[in-house]
């Protein structure tokens, strides 16, 4: 039996902010079978865009975790605006500390939230064991972030663009926080079988393409040198990923791509399973 999925906007819903995202979020809670009885966690939510075109559709309860104050704000400021205050729930806490904490308390969720490459910030191994202990039986996850579609080297004359990475972009992703070093990457590949052995069964992979977060955000420059309001993707977001995309594949040795993946929690995990998982850890 196939499944409709509603993906016309809410009211609201046409602010700066990816509609692809809305929509991954809305098929993940379709998936779950989310409704006004359910409880759902929203990891590193910041303005919590998809919580909120969730909470308007099924009024589940929702539970917005960000460590930063202006994005609890931002939380706050949405949720009044379009009248969703009394399902999602902003809390101001480290994701990783807010996943000890739903731990502890025995807090079961139908659906968690990992979106904005959360995994590669905490490590995905250490997200994944922590949110399947979280998610009742069948319980749903949607992870996204940036992977390597499984080739560790590549011709740059493979690569769409090939002039040098500007000094920003060079500087972004060598000294800061998204720095390799920094940042668990994982191979797909690799990150799909870490799923499975950590029990889940993947329902749904998305990726998208080479060189598809740089031309976007040339694109959105073009637009925005033109005038065009084009209410669509955080700008500062379109970069950050565009960026990204642009220094790995500049420097002809990875294809990077921005992965979407949703998968259930399996009532048991198997003996081989068990142990790949503490073997990856």
């Amino acid at each position: 039996m196939r499944t409709m999925i509603d993906i016309i906007p809410a009211e609201g819903e046409d602010e700066p902010w990816s509609p692809t995202s809305i929509v991954f979020a809305l098929t993940a809670a379709t998936f779950a079978q989310i409704d006004s009885t359910s409880l759902v966690c929203d990891l590193a939510a910041g303005g919590a865009v998809s919580s909120i075109a969730i909470a308007r559709r099924t009024h589940a309860h929702i539970h917005a975790v960000d460590s930063s104050s202006v994005a609890i704000a931002s939380i706050v400021s949405r949720c009044q605006q379009y009248h969703v205050s009394e399902f999602v729930s902003p809390i101001q806490m480290d994701a990783v500390e807010y996943l000890d904490h739903a731990l502890e308390e025995g807090l079961k969720f139908d659906l968690v939230l990992a979106e904005g490459g959360i995994g590669g910030v905490v490590g995905h191994q250490l997200l994944l064991n922590k949110i399947r202990g979280m998610l009742k039986p069948a319980g749903v996850l949607i992870m996204s972030g940036f992977a390597y579609n499984g080739v560790t080297e590549q011709p740059a004359l493979t690569n769409r663009i090939t002039t040098p990475a500007p000094e920003d972009v060079r500087e972004h992703y060598e000294n800061t926080m998204y720095s390799a070093t920094r940042r668990d990457i994982p191979d797909e590949q690799q990150l799909l079988k870490l799923i499975e052995a950590c029990g889940f069964n993947l329902c749904i992979n998305f990726r998208s393409g080479q060189n598809h977060w740089s031309a976007y955000f040339e694109r959105m420059q073009r637009m925005a040198v033109q005038g065009v309001d084009v209410a669509c993707q955080h700008h500062s977001a379109a970069r950050r990923f565009g960026i990204g995309e642009a220094y790995h594949n500049l420097r002809g040795q990875f294809y990077l791509c921005y992965a979407v993946l949703i998968a259930q929690s399996r009532t048991t995990v198997e003996p081989q399973t068990k142990q790949l998982a503490s073997e990856n850890s």
